[in-house]
């Protein structure tokens, strides 16, 4: 802007009496849509971002020598593997479902990548780079178990829809049984998730959060993949 410059703005003042934060929200919502006009704007279809997003990943994110898919360009630490949380199993799930064939066959290889290193306790280790899992001697912080957990059985659901025939590996099977089975002696010792998990002894560290909420959806899809009622 130089100086002598102007913008204007329309705006719109609306008066109403709210005895309460919900209120206001409710007349919030009434009145939001009273803005603009009904023209769309022209946006990429999902069809096409979708062969962006698929090309990029299998380009660039990639990692032939472990075989899975990086969360960034591996510049550092956490642009390398998250085992949940920002990448890992969360980007699997979808590279599986829509990919194709190549991006699928090496979805599945990612299983294989996280499963051959479990912890003592059962959870998965969550942070890779530079060719080692980092931070396996602290605490978990548990919302990455669980991101990976959940997209992990929705994965297998995925598998057993457009592959009847495939026979799950024992490793998968134990290494995701032996993570569910963190989360219920959690909440049989503890009455919850929490929030930090020692990787060595599965004891809850740190507590008095919701940050792990998903944990809940996580053990309804062991206990239907499992057929297990413990799990719920």
């Amino acid at each position: 802007f130089h100086t002598g410059d102007e913008v204007s703005f329309n705006c719109r003042i609306y008066f109403f009496e709210s005895a309460e934060i919900p209120s206001f929200f409710k007349y919030f919502t009434s009145v939001r849509k009273d803005f603009g006009n009904d023209i769309l704007p022209a946006e990429l279809p999902f069809s096409s971002a979708w062969n962006i997003l698929e090309k990029k990943y299998n380009a660039q994110n990639w990692v032939p020598t472990y075989g899975y898919y990086s969360v960034g360009m591996r510049e550092s630490t956490y642009q390398d593997w998250q085992t949940g949380w920002v990448g890992g199993m969360n980007a699997v799930y979808p590279l599986l479902v829509n990919g194709n064939d190549s991006t699928r066959q090496r979805a599945m290889q990612t299983f294989d990548f996280l499963f051959d290193t479990i912890s003592p306790s059962g959870l998965f280790y969550e942070v890779f780079y530079d060719g080692e899992w980092k931070l396996t001697n602290k605490s978990s912080f548990l919302r990455r178990n669980s991101d990976a957990l959940y997209f992990i059985m929705k994965s297998f659901d995925e598998i057993k829809n457009k592959q009847p025939d495939f026979v799950f590996p024992d490793k998968w099977i134990n290494a995701v049984k032996g993570c569910a089975d963190v989360y219920l002696n959690l909440w049989n010792q503890y009455g919850e998730f929490g929030q930090m998990v020692d990787f060595n002894t599965g004891g809850l560290t740190a507590s008095g959060t919701c940050s792990n909420g998903i944990a809940c959806g996580v053990l309804a899809l062991c206990s239907q993949f499992f057929n297990n009622k413990q799990y719920l």
